[in-house]
């Protein structure tokens, strides 16, 4: 039998997610964030809640990789001499901005990574606000 994951984030369309379910028996559900865990829960649909499968190093992995990642991508040479205005690089600025949009792509790629090795799927299916497939 293929193992098959379903990874569903920001989709509220109960009767699309009934569908897919119906159509792949024994698929392992995952809520990739709370909103949906509880309005999948609220319409008994079982899931996981994907975040719990990061480990504590995983965690400070993607803080570490946040971190390194706002305050490096302004130095790099190609971009900077587009971010100078009066001698102050402009990215600069946005260091403490980017910290958690860098932190939430970093847990994100890590949440997947780690249901794909644990998991082991020979199918994916992915319904959130930006892919509904």
């Amino acid at each position: 039998m293929k193992k098959t994951i379903f990874l569903i984030s920001n989709f509220d369309d109960i009767s699309k997610i009934n569908n897919i379910i119906s159509e792949n028996s024994n698929c392992i559900i995952y809520s990739l964030n709370y909103q949906t865990h509880k309005l999948l829960t609220k319409n008994k649909i079982q899931t996981v809640i994907a975040e719990s499968i990061l480990t504590q190093s995983d965690r400070e992995s993607i803080d570490q990789k946040s971190f390194n990642a706002t305050i490096s991508w302004y130095q790099n040479n190609f971009l900077k001499k587009y971010l100078m205005f009066n001698e102050l690089n402009l990215g600069s600025l946005l260091e403490l901005e980017l910290i958690q949009y860098f932190g939430n792509i970093f847990k994100e790629a890590m949440i997947l990574t780690r249901i794909i090795e644990k998991e082991k799927p020979d199918k994916i299916i992915s319904c959130t606000f930006l892919n509904k497939f």
